[in-house]
């Protein structure tokens, strides 16, 4: 009898222990860290869900890190310093060279992605052509960056390759003003820098969304934050499309929360800057997501996982790559599974 009584007692003991180890281990998940490069308007995970308390209804507890580029934010991924990232498409495929780093959301931000020319130049290819104006002309752009993806999908687009255009190789600001100045017939530029082309009465030639070049963000998780925790990854995830259902439902209220927000933090951003933005960037709800994470019937990839390998041949074609090719059907692909049981919550 007491034998029994103590190995009940032992076995009390037992269970409750590891269930306070799963309390304090769960406990302790909540409380993630997310890098986030910034601050932009289409990476508004804090700027909208934390004054909307999207996070404290969640159960979740987010850190938000802000990284001035991509690559910092890789380097912290790889230190095992961030559990999630929302980040650019280039720093993706270049950390995937050298460790696993998947995509489990992504949107297009092509439209940002923009040609400008002189309101003469712009009637000028009115007249005789694109394929013709264009040959010989001067291009500021920055080198292995998106932009000079985009100029390469578009010269195709016309007919002509990189090899019947002057390439000018610019830092980031100093193309808008070496095309201010008329140092470049044409210049690549991203919002906002391109608001002083605007404000100066300069033509919005082409975008990336226009030439069918797909420039991805997205939502990275490290891989053993992934496996460990995928429920709080859903979670994170349905909080992502909760902000994405807002903003297509209500773009005008989304956009008040934001600008509201970055008043705050000392920017200067109105709604009526960011209504005029965000339709320039392609979001998806869980729906879309879906579809856009699974590959048709007859591929072998899914469309933002060809996205992505575009983008790498790209940059690997420009000798700005380490490391060996990414499996992106396992970076971007595999990962459809935890969109897919977001979906099957949502619809209980």
């Amino acid at each position: 009898m007491k034998n029994s009584f103590r190995l009940l007692l032992i076995s009390f003991m037992i269970v409750t222990f590891c269930l306070a180890v799963t309390i304090s281990t769960e406990a302790e998940s909540l409380n993630i860290r997310v890098g986030v490069v910034g601050p932009v308007p289409d990476f508004f995970h804090d700027q909208v869900a934390t004054p909307l308390e999207l996070w404290s209804d969640s159960g979740l507890q987010p850190k938000f890190f802000v990284f001035s580029s991509g690559m910092p934010m890789v380097e912290a991924f790889a230190a095992n310093e961030l559990d999630i990232g929302i980040i650019g498409g280039p720093p993706v495929v270049f950390a995937n060279a050298k460790f696993k780093l998947p995509v489990v959301a992504a949107w297009d931000a092509a439209g940002l992605i923009q040609l400008w020319v002189t309101p003469e130049d712009a009637k000028q290819i009115v007249e005789v052509g694109e394929t013709k104006w264009f040959k010989g002309k001067s291009i500021g752009y920055t080198q292995g960056t998106t932009g000079h993806l985009m100029i390469q999908g578009y010269l195709n687009n016309i007919g002509l390759t990189t090899k019947d255009v002057k390439l000018i190789n610019l830092e980031p600001g100093d193309r808008e003003q070496a095309f201010l100045r008329g140092d470049i017939d044409v210049v690549q530029s991203w919002f906002p820098a391109c608001k002083i082309l605007e404000e100066t009465g300069n033509v919005l030639l082409t975008t990336g969304r226009d030439e069918n070049v797909t420039i991805p963000s997205g939502i990275v998780i490290r891989e053993r934050f992934l496996e460990e925790n995928p429920e709080i990854v859903i979670r994170f995830l349905d909080v992502h499309f909760k902000l994405i259902d807002l903003m297509h439902n209500n773009l005008q209220s989304f956009a008040k929360t934001q600008s509201d927000w970055f008043n705050k933090h000392g920017i200067t951003m109105t709604a009526e800057e960011l209504v005029d933005f965000h339709p320039k960037v392609q979001y998806y709800d869980l729906d879309s997501q879906i579809k856009s994470f699974t590959s048709k019937q007859g591929q072998k990839i899914s469309y933002f996982g060809q996205a992505f390998q575009t983008m790498w041949k790209f940059f690997d074609s420009q000798g700005v790559t380490q490391g060996s090719a990414p499996d992106f059907h396992e970076v971007i692909d595999a990962q459809v599974e935890y969109l897919k049981r977001l979906k099957e919550f949502r619809d209980k």
